[in-house]
């Protein structure tokens, strides 16, 4: 049986095909596809069979065996069904939970000087970034660089860009001289679980002497998401 593509964020699956043979009480349905991971970094994978009857109702899950699940330059797995539920089922779909993780450099440059103005201000937005330039493939990010009174401020924002159950940023802000000396470093993450947008803010104690010297930035991230990608069949394979 011909399987369907599927895109998602940390991967591609492409056309492949379901083989069904018997193993007494069970049948074995071992799928095989031609696949690319888009995202270097940590994958862990687990593939459930869940069989529907022909009024759409939920019939059977059954896990693959994980010593024999690979996805990566092609996906392949295989799930070993009663044969009394399969005979039950008329609809095969495929539930893939997966936990990915990346490292990168989000944005890095030089900052601009902090113009005199920024005294009369608590508050004074030193960076605007255009939040497109912080978009990656899985999640959006928006970050700005704040000059206050007493300190230099981070405030981040993070929307995943899949349907996942949990999404974390780590990130590490090094702030340096006209040397490329780091001054002051941060770190800090933030997360969010059921898919919404969340918020956080950081900030680093200096005053506007020591922002006046700064010149260069960096910002590093580490994003773990787990999400569930579902490849869908018309029928059961035969």
């Amino acid at each position: 049986m011909n399987t369907p593509k599927l895109e998602s964020v940390a991967f591609t699956i492409e056309a492949g095909e379901v083989v069904r043979s018997v193993v007494g009480s069970r049948t074995a349905l071992r799928f095989t596809a031609p696949s690319k991971r888009h995202l270097e970094g940590g994958f862990e994978v687990e593939v459930h069979a869940v069989l529907f009857d022909a009024q759409g109702r939920f019939v059977h899950r059954r896990s693959s065996e994980r010593s024999r699940t690979v996805l990566a330059n092609r996906a392949t797995w295989v799930h070993e069904v009663e044969n009394d539920a399969l005979a039950c089922a008329s609809r095969l779909s495929y539930e893939i939970s997966h936990r990915f993780d990346y490292r990168r450099k989000i944005v890095a440059g030089e900052l601009p000087e902090l113009p005199t103005a920024a005294d009369g201000s608590d508050y004074f937005r030193w960076v605007n970034f255009d939040a497109r330039t912080l978009e990656d493939r899985a999640v959006k990010l928006d970050v700005g660089f704040w000059a206050r009174n007493s300190s230099f401020e981070i405030t981040m924002s993070q929307q995943p860009k899949l349907v996942t159950d949990s999404c974390r940023t780590e990130w590490e802000l090094d702030l340096l001289d006209g040397d490329h000396t780091v001054m002051f470093s941060r770190n800090g993450s933030i997360s969010l679980n059921c898919g919404g947008p969340t918020y956080d803010d950081s900030s680093i104690s200096m005053d506007r002497r020591s922002m006046r010297q700064l010149k260069f930035y960096e910002l590093r991230g580490r994003t773990e998401c787990r999400a569930i990608a579902r490849l869908a069949l018309d029928a059961i394979p035969t």
